[in-house]
């Protein structure tokens, strides 16, 4: 009987520490607002199909710049496209980009980093090298240069996004590694025999979990905001696929500026939403996951 009682002992506490973790998310009226902002885009993007009848893509010339109505909540667009079918499939593909490009590049640093902080020397030295060389320049600018290289398309913005944005993850995950590399729970695997791999990436790197997760939400406003900058300047997502950035760029004449503001309106308020939702869900994730 005392056997089994020890045995629920780790459970017990981690089951604590879950809750505890939990009430002081959600004591965190900021950081609530965020999740709720994000779920409720995300969802309204993937159910766009249950959410309007239209086609984001289908021309009709003949309800061009309708104004909003109960067909129309939104109006229509200078192609007659309804304005708010576009915004919720362009939704799918700009958060979609953010999301993807965060993972993808919180990947490659995790790997990178823990790599760096373990084995260190030469290594180290090459990896933070190589991490200092893509910091120095605005990541902004990186992804213009390889945009030119490589051509537009969705694939390739999440490739480039994870090329230039694996080296701050890195940095976080290195610095946590080698002061994990200290502990006695390493010198007790390498004196079982376990392998520098799994030490690595079994036993130290789910101790890093915290600031990655964090990282990979802040990332995703970021990548997002990118996303919507560069197809405004012709140089993400083909326009052909409705991004909230494509459907800002369509609304780039004066005419439409000035007379029907809708149309350029309201995707930025969807980028405002999304990233401010972002950035208070990242805040709340920081005050519960970082010890720090």
């Amino acid at each position: 009987m005392k056997q089994n009682k020890h045995s629920t002992r780790p459970s017990v506490k981690k089951s604590s520490l879950a809750k505890r973790n939990l009430y002081k998310f959600f004591t965190n009226k900021m950081a609530v607002i965020g999740l709720s902002i994000i779920l409720i885009m995300i969802l309204s993007a993937a159910f766009a199909p249950l959410l309007s009848p239209y086609s984001p893509t289908t021309v009709d010339p003949a309800n061009r710049y309708l104004p909003s109505s109960s067909a129309h909540w939104l109006g229509t667009d200078q192609l007659g496209r309804d304005l708010l079918t576009r915004l919720l499939y362009g939704g799918r593909v700009s958060i979609f980009v953010g999301m993807v490009g965060a993972i993808c590049a919180a990947l490659v640093g995790s790997i990178l980093g823990c790599v760096a902080g373990y084995f260190g020397g030469k290594v180290d030295s090459v990896i933070v090298y190589i991490s200092e060389i893509f910091m120095v320049f605005p990541q902004i600018l990186l992804v213009l240069i390889l945009v030119g290289f490589v051509g537009q398309s969705l694939k390739n913005l999440i490739i480039i996004f994870t090329v230039t944005g694996w080296a701050s993850v890195s940095r976080i995950v290195r610095s946590r590694i080698l002061s994990l590399k200290e502990e006695t729970f390493v010198e007790s695997c390498r004196a079982n025999g376990i392998g520098g791999a799994s030490i690595m990436f079994r036993h130290m790197l789910p101790n890093t979990t915290g600031p990655i997760v964090v990282n990979i939400t802040l990332a995703t406003a970021g990548f997002l905001l990118q996303e919507s900058a560069l197809s405004f300047l012709n140089m993400g997502v083909p326009t052909s696929i409705p991004t909230w950035g494509n459907i800002i760029n369509a609304a780039r004449n004066m005419n439409v500026i000035q007379n029907y503001p809708i149309m350029w309106i309201a995707p930025g308020v969807c980028i405002c939403l999304f990233v401010l939702g972002v950035n208070f869900f990242g805040d709340g994730l920081r005050d519960v996951l970082d010890p720090t």
